[in-house]
């Protein structure tokens, strides 16, 4: 194998990332950490080193997880205590029952129930996180009862962030800075865009059709998104939480976890039945802890966190039982994801002290026979919500198959309810089927993403004329981006939705909900003198206050926004 040095500098000229620093841990120790690239393209003198800032993205997602198992440990909170103890205010509209039974537990390992959501820009004031929780969380409909599947959510996990304030009566940024930045020594990470950009900041860039390299401006900044995202800090800093988390929470001479505490966040809580995926590092991802990815890669036990903001792409990797780490911080360019995964699959065998044989896929595992009435069940419409992706699964000449849009593809069972497609030589599709007690398919996962089943009218007939009301200009007034507005139009007998300069039509499934290369656009079912909401992927009615209301040709809209990634 190369040395370090030159197999991470190789990757940064072969632009798998434009800046990286990178930290291995062996033996519970750093024993490597260095920086690579430029932090800018602007400003070519400025290098990457070990104290370079980047954005962590959902890193901090275990940053809040770390704040809320110490606060358990305190005796101030619990994770199987339904969260209405805490916010006994907190009322969720879409479906009470399901919101009295959510724990810390469930929102910390994504099994809430509750969809995606989030937003890149919002309101920057202290009290903002609160607000959200009851302004928007409160409102978001339930996908599937809290413990029955993983939803990776984002401001879901907000919750935990606020139900940290709640208990102690403090802001979630002092709450972290006091219980972790503090006493684990990570002396630069802050949530302050003002207070980062007084240190090197590595910057995230795109490439224009020419391949030019430019800046992505602004930065994401949303102070009711903390506790999932937008904390930024240097790869010194993170590799000091890697470092507790390997040596049984004790650093630097004191106990700041438990080992109890840790081993419950590394536990699989929910699985994301992925068993049959080739590429070794989907393995690391099969489920999820609290606040940790958990999963093998080599037989090793993994458990970790990434982080992915525009023009970032981050690493939190921990071998818990070979005390061994990989952390790494990079600004990348989408279209060289590839050689940036080839890298990070190196860097695992380096820090595991493995030959480095490049990627090598997984073999297949071992398929069953199923009979056509076994596999009949199995049938059916289901719609992934964040994405507005329909899969149709239908039995044909005693066979599962797949229909995804134009693509039709044969599953082959592997028994527990699961099945694969072998989409090409080194890419194998995971497919896994929920059910409930009564029998019926509660959910399906494909690739690990959650599928809901959808009952779809085959006599069901466009209303064009329900559609011109519908038409107007829709923003989110907790959005501070002020470019972020769509544009709904109706002509003839499409829809069409713009974002920006981006219009695509979209495609009714009902006289109300719509699907989109921009998700699932669904408008509310309200009397003409009420409010017309506007929800995209079916995240939340949202009832803003008076002051932040948007008006657009004399009607009052709102818009939930839902981010990709």
């Amino acid at each position: 194998m190369k040395s370090i040095n030159d197999l991470i500098q190789s990757a940064v000229e072969e632009k798998a990332a434009i800046g990286a620093a990178v930290a291995i841990l062996q033996g519970g120790e750093i024993v490597f950490t260095d920086g690579f690239g430029l932090a800018s393209v602007e400003l070519p003198q400025v290098k990457v080193t070990p104290h370079t800032l980047f954005a962590y993205g959902s890193i901090s997602k275990n940053i809040c997880g770390a704040l809320i198992m110490r606060l358990v440990e305190k005796g101030l909170l619990r994770l199987d205590t339904p969260i209405v103890h805490y916010l006994p205010d907190l009322r969720f509209s879409q479906n009470e029952a399901y919101g009295r039974q959510i724990t810390l537990r469930h929102i910390l390992s994504h099994t809430s129930g509750l969809p995606m959501a989030g937003k890149y820009w919002g309101p920057r004031d202290p009290d903002s996180l609160r607000r959200s929780v009851y302004e928007q969380v409160a409102h978001f409909a339930f996908l599937a009862e809290p413990g029955a599947i993983h939803l990776y959510s984002n401001m879901v996990f907000c919750l935990a962030g606020h139900i940290a304030e709640a208990v102690t009566g403090r802001f979630y940024d002092d709450l972290v800075q006091e219980y972790l930045f503090d006493p684990l020594q990570m002396r630069r990470t802050t949530f302050d865009l003002c207070a980062a950009i007084t240190y090197s900041l590595a910057l995230p860039h795109e490439s224009d059709p020419d391949g030019q390299l430019h800046l992505l401006r602004p930065l994401p900044d949303n102070g009711s998104g903390h506790p999932s995202s937008f904390a930024l800090g240097p790869i010194a800093d993170l590799a000091n939480l890697a470092r507790m988390y390997l040596n049984q929470g004790q650093f630097d001479g004191g106990q700041f976890l438990t080992a109890a505490s840790i081993a419950e966040m590394q536990r699989l809580h929910a699985s994301r039945r992925i068993t049959s995926a080739a590429h070794p590092l989907a393995h690391p991802n099969g489920g999820f802890g609290l606040a940790f990815n958990v999963g093998r890669y080599k037989g090793r036990r993994v458990a970790r966190h990434g982080g992915m903001t525009p023009g970032y792409n981050c690493f939190f990797d921990l071998f818990p039982d070979d005390r061994a780490g990989v952390v790494a911080l990079t600004t990348y360019l989408p279209e060289h994801e590839g050689r940036l995964v080839e890298l990070v699959a190196a860097l695992y065998d380096y820090a595991l002290e493995l030959p480095h044989e490049g990627v090598v896929y997984l073999d297949k595992p071992k398929a069953i026979s199923l009979d056509a009435d076994q596999l009949r069940p199995y049938g059916g419409d289901y719609l992934n919500v964040e994405t507005a992706n329909l899969a149709t699964f239908l039995v044909v000449d005693g066979k599962l198959t797949l229909q995804r849009g134009e693509e039709i593809l044969p599953l082959i069972p592997i028994g527990n309810d699961e099945f694969y497609a072998q989409v090409s030589e080194t890419y194998r599709l995971s497919v896994a089927f929920l059910f409930n007690s009564d029998g019926k398919a509660a959910h399906a996962l494909i690739g690990g993403q959650p599928y809901h089943p959808i009952a779809l009218d085959p006599a069901f007939t466009p209303d064009s004329r329900l559609w011109r009301s519908f038409a107007g200009v829709y923003k989110d007034p907790s959005n501070m981006d002020k470019a972020d507005i769509l544009t709904v139009r109706p002509e003839d007998t499409v829809l069409y939705i713009a974002e920006g300069d981006y219009e695509v039509a979209a495609k009714a499934i009902d006289g109300r909900c719509f699907l989109s290369k921009l998700g699932l656009i669904e408008f509310e079912d309200a009397p003409a003198q009420d409010l017309q909401i506007l929800i995209r992927g079916k995240a939340t009615r949202y009832y803003p206050l008076a002051e932040q209301e948007y008006r657009a040709n004399g009607v009052i809209r709102y818009l939930v926004d839902v981010p990709p990634g």
